[in-house]
């Protein structure tokens, strides 16, 4: 028996790995982004990005506020890389991996500066929320499907 993030004792029935990024634009926006995948599903998924890579033959970061506003020519390729990924997530992915953001204002008033004393408490808390959201959306009703079915 394992405990989960709410510290109820569970029986582990399946692996899924969490690819983290998050963004900070300006002071007054915090944007996280996670990814779920199943472990059965990694290396097909990895995979798949990579050989969209090599057809743009592009290998660095991709940054939203960084693409080229042109999608032709060589300095195009991180834009056409960026472009096919989320089109083949929408095709194909979608039903592998699951994403899900949170996005924090820190200008509402509903933001409360002073119970972080420091900004990566900040981020720290909110990157669990988002964690706990995944996980309570995106894989226990993966296992309710899956039970159901049965």
């Amino acid at each position: 028996m394992q405990q989960n993030l709410w510290g109820i004792s569970v029986v582990k029935s399946a692996s899924y790995y969490v690819f983290h990024d998050e963004s900070i634009p300006n002071k007054r926006w915090l944007l996280i982004g996670l990814l779920f995948v199943a472990e059965e599903d990694l290396e097909r998924t990895r995979e798949f990005l990579s050989c969209l890579r090599q057809k743009e033959n592009y290998y660095g970061e991709i940054h939203f506020s960084k693409l080229p506003r042109s999608f032709d020519g060589a300095f195009g390729s991180k834009a056409r890389l960026a472009r096919s990924w989320l089109c083949e997530f929408e095709r194909y992915l979608a039903d592998k991996a699951r994403f899900t953001a949170l996005v924090v204002d820190r200008q509402s008033p509903a933001y409360n500066p002073a119970r972080f004393s420091r900004e990566f408490h900040a981020y720290n808390r909110f990157t669990a929320m988002a964690l706990k959201a995944g996980v309570s959306f995106f894989l226990l009703k993966t296992i309710r499907k899956k039970y159901q079915s049965l």
